[in-house]
């Protein structure tokens, strides 16, 4: 049976079956669910401004990076810090995250195009470990804004509702909008909440998705967390015109500052992740695999390295 579907702030979500869930989130995973512990849950998140600032790249810093488009938090500029980000609601569902996301502004023709849709995949697919949630402030910043070359296995564009390999550029999606997904590396080193590229306190797992069974995050960098990933809608259906703030559409990118309540957080990644669920708040849970008995890998270290603050 098919969930019904939701209206959210003036926006009409497409019905969707448990089924039709799974399949694409198994089709992402690269292959059908395993039998091992996998999980998956959705933040539907709405565009929130438009702003040249990256509080992680250029914190404290306003107006002095490329243009970024923002999701979830609403109070999200140069200075911002986890404290900040907690203080103001975000516009995500599940409330409890009120994470910044961003990208670089997406432009046709020189105008600046507003994203339709926003949804962030927080899941756990053929990995060993038990996943631990991400620490409270954590920044990241996946992929490059200098890029000149496709950046494999992180950035793909593709169209609305295909969750295949995709492509280096913007593909022609005839009557369906374009979609910018981004994925985020999904082992981090247990110490650091950010670092000077703003990328080497995290990596992604040894195999990074090429094979099946049981991949393993690399000893130095040994905490199994969410392998995330933005998923950004825009109304084009083809790449004429089209070019990012940091330039061509190889130059995509994308960041993360978290700003989850915690305890929601490592709720929903023991219930969800470690519990063998595909989730969404649109669309309720159904249960994909058994529980995930295997151990934690690593634990981060009890105090922790904070950059900036």
């Amino acid at each position: 049976m098919p969930y019904q579907p939701c209206s959210r702030r003036g926006g009409r979500r497409a019905v969707l079956s448990i089924s039709a869930l799974l399949a694409a989130l198994a089709m992402l995973a690269g292959g059908t669910a395993s039998a091992r512990a996998d999980g998956i849950f959705v933040a539907d998140c709405n565009f929130s401004h438009r702003a040249s600032d990256d509080p992680i790249v250029m914190h404290g810093e306003p107006g002095m990076f490329h243009s970024h488009d923002f999701f979830g938090n609403a109070a999200t500029n140069a200075f911002s810090t986890f404290r900040s980000l907690r203080r103001h609601a975000g516009n995500c569902l599940p409330a409890a995250d009120r994470s910044a996301y961003w990208a670089p502004t997406l432009y046709r023709n020189g105008r600046a195009v507003k994203p339709i849709q926003v949804q962030v995949y927080y899941q756990d697919f053929f990995r060993y470990g038990r996943v631990l949630p991400f620490p409270a402030g954590l920044r990241v910043v996946a992929g490059s804004p200098s890029a000149t070359k496709p950046q494999r296995g992180i950035v793909r564009w593709t169209c609305r509702d295909d969750h295949g390999a995709g492509s280096p550029t913007i593909p022609a999606c005839g009557d369906k909008p374009v979609t910018l997904r981004v994925s985020f590396p999904d082992c981090w080193d247990g110490r650091r909440l950010d670092s000077p590229d703003h990328q080497s306190h995290m990596a992604y797992n040894d195999a990074d998705g090429k094979e099946l069974g049981p991949q393993r995050c690399p000893a130095s960098h040994p905490v199994v967390v969410p392998a995330l990933q933005l998923n950004v809608v825009y109304p084009i259906h083809d790449g004429a015109g089209v070019k990012l703030a940091s330039g061509s559409v190889l130059s995509a990118h994308a960041d993360f500052f978290n700003g989850w309540q915690p305890s929601a957080l490592q709720k929903r990644v023991d219930d969800v992740l470690n519990g063998g669920k595909a989730c969404d708040d649109f669309l309720g849970c159904t249960t994909i695999s058994a529980p995930n008995t295997e151990p934690v890998v690593a634990r981060p270290q009890a105090r922790l390295t904070d950059r900036f603050y």
